[in-house]
């Protein structure tokens, strides 16, 4: 069988190597194995007037490059890392040839030992009707084994991987990939690492560069960067052991599924395969690009379990976590074309004893004093009105909590004053859903309620009354007084008013509601007889 030729793949003459007439590689002083025949016939091979680095992809200068003595690539001295002065003497094998070196066992200090001499090992094979063909073992220790393609058990058209090599097309691709990461990562992309013998140096030259969200000091969490926004936190939550040290303080957490993280890879890695846009649960009430969405604990239990440590980061008074089958959030969200970010949430029970609306309120610091507390208190009076229900918070109430509750009461029983002045007490809780502690509470506060003891006007009530609206629950309603009269000033009234509308608060439209109560069903009784 005639011996093949080796062909250049970019100039199509046959491989012209030391002005020799032929291509074959016995004439251009290949091994005899026919093992750099077989890696050649892997890839485009190119002649030595056509060479390039297989680094830079340029010819460069022909003085600095050098050719792989087993697969007979070219690289220039000053591309390869590191970079070398001048060609080493004997054989050189290039970084996608060099296999991993053997790694002994440590000799013991002490006595010299004379060196036993090398044994050399003879592979006994059985030859076949097709190895007679086949080049025989090389006789480098370094390539000893499976050095041919496929370690010679595939041959000819078997063989080829000129399908699978890489093209410049896709090595361009490649770097345009690279660059882009890099700048979406915000620090280099590390190159995969062929040799598994790469000494604690080269290891070190080819690492990332790491950004302060990898490298930074672990410290307890100090902020959170949620969205676009990074946010001081006033409190400390009851994370996993794992996040109780985050790197720079930071915690990364998703606007939209609420996941939290420990750093910026995993939250960009997230953010590609994260599929919410949305809270969820079923959506109550839109308007306005405003959406409200009731959320079952019970149904989406995760969810909930980060909404409750993501609301204890800015509440002091916060106790529960992760016990959140037996409540309802309600998530409050600004809807755009990216999807619907977070603004806030209240929770409630499913069967409150005392009639609770609200059992925890929250929103984010980067939303507050833009009325949104007032928009979750009044869609909390709005679904007790639906239900039929009278509501109050659950106290004890944070200083924030108390403060904005108050501000509301103060507002909404303003409202229903400035248009009928002359209502009674039960009038204003039937118009605002609050209780009768809550209005009572307000009219005092406010010096707006008279009572009468005996037929003189004491002008406050008892201190049962208002003392605990912030620290503790009453223990059961206070008896509505019988003799009392509402003091409305009009002209203060109207200016307040006015003032309030001019904030240009967000407010709850009613008809926009689309909401059915929760229902519990009841297990069966059993029949007695």
């Amino acid at each position: 069988m005639p011996e093949p030729l080796v062909e250049c793949s970019d100039c199509g003459s046959c491989g012209m190597y030391l002005q020799l007439t032929s291509g074959h590689a016995s004439c251009m002083h290949w091994d005899q194995g026919g093992k750099k025949l077989g890696v050649v016939q892997t890839y485009d091979w190119r002649c030595m007037e056509c060479k390039i680095c297989e680094v830079c992809l340029d010819k460069g200068d022909d003085e600095q490059i050098m050719f792989c003595d087993r697969c007979d690539r070219g690289w220039h001295l000053y591309c390869l890392r590191p970079a070398l002065e001048k060609p080493p003497r004997g054989l050189w094998y290039c970084p996608l040839c060099k296999p991993p070196k053997a790694v002994g066992t440590p000799k013991r200090s002490g006595s010299p030992r004379k060196e036993e001499p090398k044994k050399k090992i003879v592979r006994l094979r059985i030859a076949r009707k097709e190895d007679v063909q086949a080049s025989t073992a090389s006789q480098d220790p370094a390539f000893d084994g499976d050095d041919a393609p496929f370690s010679g058990l595939l041959q000819g058209d078997d063989a080829d991987t000129h399908a699978q090599v890489p093209t410049k097309d896709d090595q361009e691709r490649f770097q345009q990939s690279m660059h882009a990461a890099e700048q979406q990562l915000g620090g280099a992309v590390s190159l995969p690492v062929r040799s598994r013998s790469a000494t604690p140096a080269q290891a070190q030259a080819i690492s990332t560069h790491a950004t302060a969200a990898t490298s930074g000091y672990a410290m307890p969490i100090s902020m959170i960067r949620f969205g676009a926004y990074d946010i001081d936190t006033w409190f400390q939550a009851p994370f996993p052991e794992e996040y109780a040290r985050v790197p720079d303080g930071r915690l990364w957490v998703c606007e939209f599924c609420l996941k939290y993280m420990k750093s910026r890879f995993m939250a960009m890695r997230h953010r590609m395969k994260c599929m919410m846009h949305h809270p969820p649960g079923q959506e109550i009430y839109r308007a306005s690009g405003i959406s409200v969405f009731e959320v079952d604990g019970s149904k989406n239990k995760i969810y909930c379990q980060n909404l409750c440590l993501l609301a204890k980061l800015f509440l002091d008074h916060k106790t529960l976590y992760y016990d959140v089958e037996p409540f309802l959030f309600y998530v409050f969200v600004e809807s755009d074309e990216h999807g619907s970010h977070f603004v806030g949430y209240y929770s409630k029970e499913k069967r409150s004893p005392m009639n609770y609306n609200v059992s925890c309120i929250m929103t984010l610091p980067i939303h507050q004093r833009r009325g949104w507390g007032y928009f979750l208190i009044e869609m909390s009076y709005l679904l007790s009105q639906k239900e039929h229900r009278l509501g109050s918070p659950e106290k004890p109430l944070s200083d924030l909590g108390f403060l904005t509750y108050r501000s509301y009461w103060k507002w909404a029983v303003s409202r229903v004053l400035n248009a009928d002045p002359h209502c009674s007490l039960e009038d204003i809780t039937a118009r605002t859903g609050m209780k009768m502690d809550d209005v009572l509470y307000t009219l005092q506060d406010n010096h707006m309620l008279d009572v009468f003891h005996n037929g003189t006007a004491e002008g406050r009530l008892p201190p049962e009354y208002f003392a605990t609206q912030k620290d503790e629950a009453p223990a059961a309603d206070e008896p509505v007084p019988n003799d009392y009269t509402i003091r409305v000033d009009t002209d203060v009234l109207r200016a307040y008013l006015a003032q309030h509308d001019a904030k240009q608060y967000v407010r709850v439209q009613p008809d926009k509601l689309r909401w059915t109560p929760f229902l519990l069903k009841q297990a069966p009784v059993d029949s007695a007889n």
